[in-house]
C-alpha cells in the first residue's frame, strides 16, 4: 500500500479477474474505513505523528490477508481488531525503547466554543497530559475497554467482537476500567497538590 492509496499488483499466478476483484475490494475497504481506523488509533493516545504510520500498518496487515475480504461479515470489526493489536504493539515497543512522553490531540479536548487563550491552552494541555499518563498506567485489558466503549463509543457487542471476548467480560472490564481511571486520576491530583 502506497501513500497515494494505490495498491501493489496482484500476486503472480493469481487469475487476473480474481486478483483484480480483490484489489478493487481492498481499495474500497481502505477508502471507506481509513478515517475510522485513524480515529480509533488516535483515541489510544498515540501521538499524531505516529497515528498515520500505524493506520497504514493496519492496512498493510489487512492487505496481506485480503483473501479473507470476500467472507467478512463485519469489515469494521475486523479492521478494528487489527488496529487494537497494532496499538498494543506500539505501546510494547514504546516501553522497550523508553521513548519520550507522547502527545495526543483528543478530539474532545480540542473542541471549545470559547476563544482559545494561553491559560485555557495550558489547562487543556495539562489535562491531556494527565489523561495520557493515566491511560498509560492502566492495564492493556482495561485500557481497551475504556478506549473502545467510552472514547470510541462502540456498542458492547461490537467492542467484544473486536477484542474476541464475551460481552459480559467486556462489561465487567468497563466497570473496572472506570474505577481504575478514577483511582489513578485522583492519585495524580493528590501528587500534584503535594508538589505545590
Amino acid at each position: 500500500m502506497w501513500a497515494d492509496g494505490s495498491v501493489e499488483a496482484p500476486e503472480a499466478g493469481a487469475p487476473p479477474q480474481a486478483g483484480a476483484s480483490l484489489e478493487v475490494a481492498f481499495t474500497r475497504l481502505y477508502q471507506e474505513h481509513f478515517e475510522r481506523v485513524y480515529r480509533l488509533l488516535g483515541r489510544y493516545g498515540i501521538a499524531p505523528h505516529d497515528v498515520d504510520d500505524l493506520a497504514q500498518q493496519v492496512f498493510i496487515v489487512a492487505y496481506a490477508r485480503r483473501d479473507a475480504l470476500a467472507e467478512l461479515k463485519n469489515p469494521h470489526a475486523w479492521l478494528a481488531a487489527i488496529a487494537v493489536r497494532v496499538a498494543h504493539e506500539h505501546y510494547r515497543w514504546r516501553r522497550v525503547r523508553r521513548l519520550k512522553a507522547w502527545v495526543v490531540e483528543h478530539s474532545w479536548a480540542a473542541r471549545g466554543a470559547d476563544e482559545a487563550t494561553p491559560e485555557r491552552e495550558a489547562l487543556r494541555s495539562e489535562s491531556a497530559a494527565r489523561v495520557r499518563s493515566v491511560l498509560e498506567q492502566m492495564s492493556k485489558k482495561l485500557r481497551d475497554a475504556l478506549v473502545l466503549l467510552e472514547l470510541q463509543g462502540l456498542a458492547t457487542e461490537e467492542a467484544a467482537e473486536i477484542l474476541a471476548i464475551p460481552p459480559n467480560t467486556l462489561r465487567s472490564r468497563q466497570r473496572l476500567a472506570k474505577e481504575s481511571f478514577e483511582r489513578l486520576w485522583l492519585a495524580a491530583e493528590q501528587q500534584k497538590e503535594r508538589s505545590r
